[in-house]
């Protein structure tokens, strides 16, 4: 790409995270000591580092770096390298976890394959296993289909760069170049692959009748979609808990300690 004088590429910071989810109906995660003493015991500098390797920076906060004041952004469980392998010969001794990631999630995969291998390393059997969207959504909210811990990544949905990133970096079509003037004007750059096909490209300057929902409609399509959580499913989300207290309880466990990886 970079031998194309015609091409520029960027790299852009997501303030999106990837996160683990406990399920609290899992045996071995049934207390909330052993929840917290697992997550304690996953390294998760060597896990974003294995992962995600340059694109992505490890944190100590809950929230994606930039969005909260360091001051603010807390997390409080500590690191034990000796924690996994008390669990493999307590509550997790003969047990087998299934860690579950969404098949178009590449993060959430490289996430998942590389605790289980951490698991696996310390004799606790564990399993990674990608499905298909449709298949992932329907099982993590189903409390009899559940798996024992699901790898996701997508906190919080306006972190992803489709909600702010190309509206301001987009080099000669930003906000507020073209915005007020009539359209988003993608003539510039390109979108995610994904979505490249549907992109919308101008061989005129946008006109003032291009504005408005003819230009939304065209960026929702390169947009991600987000599931909104039933407020009666809730085996594993901290979100569905009406009680904020109640989802420490639950054990759940933001991995956007782990990393903020870029867009």
């Amino acid at each position: 790409m970079q031998a194309n004088p015609d091409l520029n590429t960027y790299l852009l910071p997501s303030m999106l995270s990837p996160m683990i989810y406990l399920n609290p109906r899992t045996p071995g995660f049934a207390e909330q000591a052993d929840r917290l003493a697992f997550l304690s015991g996953l390294d998760f500098p060597a896990l974003v580092d294995a992962a995600y390797g340059p694109l992505a920076t490890s944190q100590s906060g809950v929230l994606p770096m930039r969005m909260l004041d360091a001051s603010l952004n807390h997390d409080v469980v500590s690191y034990d390298d000796a924690a996994l392998a008390a669990l493999a010969a307590g509550s997790l001794k003969d047990e087998s976890i299934e860690i579950v990631y969404s098949s178009n999630d590449p993060g959430g995969s490289n996430l998942s394959d590389n605790i289980a291998a951490a698991l696996n390393v310390v004799g606790i059997k564990a399993t990674s296993t990608g499905l298909d969207s449709g298949a992932f959504w329907s099982t993590v909210f189903d409390p009899e289909k559940a798996p024992d811990i699901v790898a996701f990544t997508g906190l919080p949905d306006a972190g992803h760069p489709d909600t702010w990133a190309r509206i301001y970096y987009t080099p000669t079509d930003g906000l507020e170049q073209r915005w007020l003037d009539g359209g988003l004007g993608w003539d510039d750059f390109v979108v995610d692959g994904r979505c490249a096909a549907s992109r919308w490209r101008s061989t005129t300057s946008p006109s003032r009748t291009r504005r408005g929902s003819a230009a939304r409609r065209s960026a929702s399509r390169c947009s991600p979609t987000s599931a909104s959580p039933s407020a009666t499913a809730r085996p594993l989300p901290w979100w569905a808990s009406p009680d904020p207290a109640s989802r420490q309880r639950c054990g759940s466990r933001r991995a956007s300690r782990s990393a903020t990886p870029a867009g």
